[in-house]
């Protein structure tokens, strides 16, 4: 093993660099440089493999997975200016302890999310909906611009009574992709209501992020308020976040509330 390895695998790996800099504590510049090209410091590459070891291995087919707590320095030729920037051996020791506090933490966020996951998905699968609904999110993690479609289940006959919706309509736009900010169910939302559910998109990548420590689905509840013309529908959507597919994968089911003329 060797730095070209490392460094190819901050080259190559889908982890957003804001990530690996939280669990590192390198500079987020100093991994967009490594990423382009630029020379990296021996001390910097031994932070990397010393946290993320196991990934690293991976992309290296000549090398047989080794036990995780091999000696940084059985892998890494330093040269004399690189040696005044070894890494000091208390950092180690507190790196090391730092990333068994955060396991720690992640293991107790398991065994939370097991208690409350069957209650959860009991709940969800209980819900009576007057319409169901599937959206598929892609570019979660990307610097394009997030996208969703939707496609409708069942049930979309009573919104659309309700709201008075004209016949034809592309309101829902089944299997079309659009960017979160320009898809045409948003004109028949109420703009409070819309408003809150743009909160919610912001926080989609943080969101799904942290989903990865999880097991299992995520849930949601919020309320919408759909508008056409004059009409008014209150609703109450339920969604299971299913951040394992691919493209993410958010199944509603939307109970009508009550509906009002303005």
């Amino acid at each position: 093993m060797n730095n070209t390895i490392i460094i190819k695998w901050v080259q190559d790996t889908d982890l957003p660099l804001t990530i690996i800099a939280q669990n590192t504590g390198i500079s987020r510049k100093t991994l967009h440089n490594i990423k382009i090209g630029k020379p990296a410091r021996t001390s910097t590459l031994s932070k990397l493999y010393l946290v993320y070891q196991k990934e690293i291995q991976l992309i290296n087919n000549n090398l047989e997975l080794k036990d995780t707590s091999m000696d940084i320095s059985d892998f890494l030729t330093e040269t004399e200016d690189d040696a005044q920037n070894s890494i000091d051996a208390k950092y180690v020791i507190q790196l090391q302890k730092d990333k068994i506090k955060q396991q720690e933490k992640e293991i107790t966020m398991y065994k939370d999310y097991i208690d409350t996951q069957p209650l959860q998905k009991l709940q969800f699968d209980e819900i009576s909906e007057d319409m169901s609904s599937t959206v598929q999110v892609r570019n979660v993690f990307s610097l394009k611009p997030m996208e969703r479609k939707m496609s409708i289940g069942n049930g979309s006959e009573k919104l659309e009574k309700l709201l008075g919706l004209p016949k034809g309509h592309q309101f829902f736009a089944p299997n079309e992709w659009f960017t979160f900010d320009k898809h045409p169910v948003d004109a028949i939302i109420d703009q409070e209501t819309l408003g809150e559910l743009k909160k919610i998109t912001r926080t989609l990548p943080s969101l799904f992020e942290s989903l990865k420590f999880m097991v299992g689905n995520h849930y949601m509840t919020f309320p919408v308020i759909y508008k056409y013309k004059r009409k008014r529908v209150r609703t109450m959507c339920y969604l299971l976040l299913d951040w394992t597919s691919r493209p993410k994968r958010i199944l509603t089911k939307t109970v009508i509330l009550n509906e009002n003329n303005e």
